[in-house]
């Protein structure tokens, strides 16, 4: 069903933002760029899940591209990875799913599994994002082979996986997990979560072990009968995800690739959305063999999607 709402509110505005080329910026409280309001847009039901697609899977195909599936924490929605959406701006698809009542690892590998399939994709590039990052590595050892690559977003599986400092705060919410820098002024996705951080669903994923350790994953990852698949772990100099967590990862995974983001914290996809969009460009583009594009041409006129920053984004 093509998803009403917010894109329906804006689209009055359709003319004037034609009319006056902008920079394209993600969105969650920044302006809409003018290529999002002609973007195709979904929202489905995939076995309990809630499923949103934004793009078009046309150009997707004729490109030779594969779309991203994100993955928030389990109990919280997709909404606060809003500016992920951004990256449509490649032509690849991006799909977000909602875990309902993630109550298992079996309930959690289920829905994810069916939000995958629901893309009708050969092969499907995954971001998790929080306790999303296990349920990611969950979903690649059920479809190994369809699971082309790999992020992993300040990533938690266990409360010990979290820095010390916010082991207490995690055991009774995911608010750790939402914060953002204190100069973030556009974060109207985040904002609408912090509520429902605090529900029992969201806090019992990591307080009930309802998703194995990274250690357990990591070794289902190392025996699968398919090559892992490549992976980048992404994470703030601030993070909740400890830099033991994050090493623990990269030993495990030849080839794993590491982005750290200065100033921010387990949020830097909303802190630094456009140097942390263009670093996931770079790495989708370099897993798919193409060179995707970064702007929008307009009559007389090309705007970029935005570079990366050196002197704010360390990548090992």
């Amino acid at each position: 069903m093509v998803a009403q709402g917010r894109r329906v509110a804006i689209a009055a505005s359709l003319a004037s933002a034609l009319m006056q080329p902008r920079i394209a910026q993600a969105w969650c409280g920044a302006p809409y760029p003018p290529y999002a309001y002609s973007l195709p847009w979904f929202q489905f039901g995939a076995d309990g899940a809630d499923v949103r697609v934004v793009g078009d899977f046309g150009q997707e195909k004729a490109k030779g591209l594969s779309p991203l599936l994100c993955i928030p924490s389990p109990g919280l929605t997709y909404e606060y990875l809003e500016t992920l959406e951004a990256l449509t701006i490649s032509e690849r698809r991006v799909a977000f799913v909602t875990l309902r009542s993630p109550t298992s690892a079996e309930a959690i590998g289920r829905q994810a599994t069916a939000a995958l399939r629901s893309l009708e994709a050969p092969r499907v590039h995954v971001l998790g994002h929080g306790t999303g990052a296990a349920a990611a590595l969950l979903l690649q050892a059920l479809e190994p082979t369809r699971v082309k690559s790999l992020i992993l977003a300040s990533p938690l599986a266990t409360i010990e996986s979290a820095v010390p400092a916010a082991r207490e705060a995690l055991e009774a919410s995911l608010l750790p997990l939402l914060q953002t820098a204190a100069t973030t002024t556009a974060r109207s996705c985040v904002e609408a979560e912090l509520a429902r951080a605090h529900t029992p669903a969201a806090a019992a994923v990591l307080r009930d072990r309802g998703l194995p350790p990274f250690e357990e994953l990591l070794r289902a990852l190392a025996t699968t009968s398919a090559p892992p698949p490549p992976l980048l772990l992404t994470r703030g100099s601030g993070d909740v995800s400890s830099e033991a967590t994050a090493l623990t990862i990269l030993q495990a995974v030849a080839g794993a690739r590491l982005a750290t983001f200065v100033g921010s914290g387990a949020m830097a996809h909303v802190d630094q959305r456009a140097e942390y969009n263009e670093r996931l460009l770079t790495f989708l583009d370099l897993v798919d063999g193409k060179t995707t594009r970064r702007a929008i041409m307009l009559p007389g006129t090309m705007r970029p999607g935005g570079s990366i920053v050196d002197s704010t984004v360390g990548v090992e």
